[in-house]
């Protein structure tokens, strides 16, 4: 996809040099005309030359306004190149392990147990909040145009949602508890659930497009 952000690019600055080589050669001729021809035949050519440098440097307006737009959708799929990076360094793993060993045992934890057993372990505990906490970054990224959502699904499609049904009891447990102390905790993990709820039901978040 960056290529293909990258020949558009090209093809817009081309054509926008074009169009501006084109407003400058009739920019030229209209002065040529204005010393050279007859006065009765001056002012028709000026005109005509007129709208047609008119026409070019609207053009060329328009392909600047395209170039910036293609700058802007590359620098969106750069951050979501970034964001999906960045979990390299995250304990996803150990988070992927715990989840995995609830589906594969077909352990029905309520929210109360999974709370108490991520909380008695504090590693455990700091990876689940750690890659929450990226995956809330990455709801909310989407939603305010920070990065390219399409991307962001190509890569975590599966693991989002995965990871969300997977510890739905912790948080839930967490905004019960926590909520009754601090009431932003009500909220918490609430732009992952919108994200998971968005793509599990073949929609993006950041349009409500149909996801093809």
């Amino acid at each position: 996809m960056n290529e293909k952000a990258e020949a558009k690019k090209v093809k817009l600055e081309i054509s926008m040099e074009v169009g501006f080589l084109i407003g400058a050669l009739f920019l030229i001729i209209s002065v040529c005309a204005y010393l050279f021809m007859p006065a009765a035949e001056t002012s028709f050519v000026v005109f005509a030359v007129s709208v047609c440098s008119a026409i070019a440097i609207i053009l060329s307006a328009y392909y600047v306004g395209e170039t910036l737009r293609v700058n802007v959708e590359r620098e969106k799929m750069n951050k979501s190149f970034v964001l999906t990076r960045a979990l390299n360094s995250l304990p996803i793993s150990r988070v992927r392990t715990f989840i995995d060993k609830i589906v594969k045992e077909k352990t029905k934890m309520s929210p109360e147990q999974q709370y108490e057993v991520i909380k008695n372990d504090d590693n455990l505990q700091a990876g689940v909040l750690t890659v929450l906490g990226h995956f809330e970054d990455i709801s909310i990224a989407v939603q305010y145009g920070y990065a390219n959502e399409e991307i962001l699904f190509a890569s975590l499609s599966i693991l989002i949602p995965f990871t969300f049904d997977g510890l739905r009891p912790y948080i839930e447990q967490t905004r019960k508890i926590e909520g009754s102390v601090v009431d932003s905790a009500r909220n918490f993990c609430s732009e992952l659930e919108k994200l998971s709820a968005a793509w599990k039901s073949g929609c993006y978040l950041s349009s409500g497009r149909k996801i093809s």
